[in-house]
């Protein structure tokens, strides 16, 4: 367990800062336009960290990635909008659907995915490329399927969002593309620290972000809400899971590909996922309750995928 919260230092970070947020809104950073420059200077570490190989290796084995982005970047914002229209007939809170369904239209994780692939015996480098080709796929997919499917909830028009998320997103990870040739032998000696500088970007956004919503007066779920929310989320993340490792599994990949297209098949990016939808909800002041489906979808399946790697692997020795 040790081994796996050190693996995860993020989700006890996550934890921390929101319930800093609500125990103690005021002492939160007022971010205002420096919260685009943290998610800019994110994706500028991954962009000089991202090796390009791991992209051009992308390109090997079509079958492989497209089967797996089309259950992360097709099948999953579907999922996203069914779930929707049922949870609407059943009353739930209209803020909460929304932060669902556009955390369905979020892509994979790079870092998480990589990690957990590696902890359950699987494809380390089909994990990566899938990861990286998700995300840079997901720039201009997910505000796509967000617009066209959440569009009736938003008050945003598209084209400033669109030009928003190139500049805090697509721009920093292509500039820390094109300085690798000359940074890239730095970029190696500092990795381990560029993505914790990152990941602390993240955590000071999101410090903000929850501490401006409960200082608005969000406070979020009940307790029951919140229980029901993180059990709901939880089955959901299983059958979700236990779904894609049949499709994959019946698609004929090797075991450790099976592994790696399950698990980057069914992660959703917070790294991603904060900026996007802080840029498509800003200003909305139920924005808090609307991230809690994203935090607990993060946490959940770092938790339980992270949990399930052990019978993964068990699963390829016996294949």
């Amino acid at each position: 367990m040790g081994g796996f919260l050190r693996s995860h230092w993020f989700i006890v970070g996550l934890i921390t800062v929101l319930t800093a947020a609500l125990v103690a809104p005021e002492w939160a950073p007022r971010l205002g336009r420096g919260q685009d420059l943290l998610f800019a200077a994110m994706f500028l570490a991954t962009g000089l960290t991202l090796p390009g190989t791991a992209l051009r290796g992308a390109l090997v084995d079509l079958r492989f990635h497209a089967w797996v982005q089309g259950v992360s970047l097709v099948a999953f914002p579907l999922l996203g909008f069914g779930l929707d229209q049922l949870l609407a007939v059943a009353g739930v809170d209209p803020h909460l659907r929304l932060g669902l369904l556009l955390t369905c239209c979020l892509p994979t994780t790079i870092s998480s995915c990589v990690q957990l692939t590696r902890l359950a015996g699987g494809d380390e480098a089909a994990a990566i490329t899938t990861a990286a080709l998700g995300n840079l796929l997901g720039i201009l997919v997910t505000p796509f399927w967000a617009l066209a499917l959440a569009g009736s909830h938003l008050t945003v028009e598209p084209w400033p969002v669109i030009r928003q998320l190139l500049l805090i997103i697509a721009l920093p990870l292509a500039v820390g593309q094109a300085l690798r040739p000359w940074l890239a032998d730095w970029g190696a000696r500092h990795r381990g620290r560029l993505n914790t500088a990152s990941t602390l970007a993240l955590l000071t956004a999101m410090w903000g972000i929850f501490a401006a919503a409960f200082r608005g007066g969000v406070t979020g779920l009940s307790p029951l809400g919140l229980g029901l929310l993180i059990l709901g989320i939880a089955v959901l993340f299983l059958l979700v899971l236990g779904s894609a490792w049949t499709l994959f599994g019946r698609l004929g990949f090797t075991p450790p590909q099976r592994i790696a297209a399950t698990i980057c098949g069914t992660q959703r990016t917070a790294a991603m996922g904060l900026p996007v939808l802080s840029v498509l909800l800003a200003g909305d002041p139920a924005l808090g309750l609307c991230l809690a489906p994203l935090v607990i979808w993060h946490i959940t399946q770092n938790v339980l995928t992270g949990l399930l790697t052990g019978r993964m692997r068990d699963t390829r020795s016996s294949d």
